[in-house]
C-alpha cells in the first residue's frame, strides 16, 4: 500500500527567523465540542468550545517558553507520530501562580501558541496535552531565575497544526 503523503517544494524565506513562543492559550479538553482540518489537513479550519468552558492566557518574555516535536517510530521502524512538548517558566513564583500550575496538573488540555514570528500553532487535536514534568525554584544566586517550570506533553499524529485566522479571531486569542 502506497503512503497518501506528498512531497512538495516551498519558496525560500528570507525574513527573520525568531525563536520561542510569545503566548500559549490553554483550555480544557473536555470542553471542545468540534474541530476540523482543512483539506489539505495542515491547519486547523474550525473550532468550537463549549459555551460553559474558557481559555486562558499566558504571555511570556524572550526565553520562557518553547515548543518541541519529536518523531516516534514503533520497533519495526515505522512513524507513528509526534512527541509534542511545552516548556514554559512563570517567573516569579506566587500564590496565584501556584494555583493556576495546581490545575495543570490535574487536567486534561489543548493549547493555541504563538511563536515570535507571529505564527499560531494548534496543539491537543488528536489527544490533550497533560503535565509531565518541571519543577520550581528560587535559584541560589540574585542572578538566578525564581520560577515555576512547567513540561506539558502529548503524542500526536503529525506535527502541530496551524491556525486559521478566523479561529485567532474568533476565540479572540490576540486579545485574550
Amino acid at each position: 500500500m502506497s503512503c497518501l503523503q506528498t512531497l512538495s517544494t516551498f519558496v525560500k524565506d528570507c525574513e527573520a527567523n525568531v525563536g520561542g513562543l510569545k503566548k500559549i492559550v490553554l483550555g480544557l479538553f473536555d470542553g471542545i465540542t468540534a474541530k476540523t482540518l482543512d483539506g489539505a489537513g495542515n491547519q486547523l479550519a474550525t473550532f468550537t468550545l463549549d459555551e460553559n468552558y474558557n481559555v486562558y492566557a499566558f504571555p511570556f518574555k524572550k526565553g520562557q517558553a518553547s515548543l518541541a516535536s519529536s518523531p516516534q517510530f514503533n520497533d519495526a521502524g515505522e512513524y507513528t507520530g509526534e512527541q509534542i512538548t511545552l516548556e514554559v517558566n512563570f517567573t516569579r513564583q506566587d500564590t496565584s501562580k501556584r494555583a493556576s500550575i495546581a490545575g495543570l496538573s490535574v487536567n486534561d488540555l489543548f493549547a493555541f501558541v504563538k511563536d515570535n514570528n507571529g505564527k499560531w500553532w494548534y496543539i491537543g487535536f488528536d489527544a490533550p496535552l497533560t503535565r509531565t514534568g518541571g519543577d520550581s525554584t528560587t535559584g541560589s544566586n540574585a542572578s538566578d531565575t525564581n520560577a515555576y517550570g512547567v513540561s506539558l506533553s502529548n503524542q500526536e499524529k503529525g506535527l502541530p497544526y496551524g491556525v486559521a485566522p478566523a479561529i485567532v479571531e474568533a476565540l479572540e486569542l490576540e486579545t485574550t
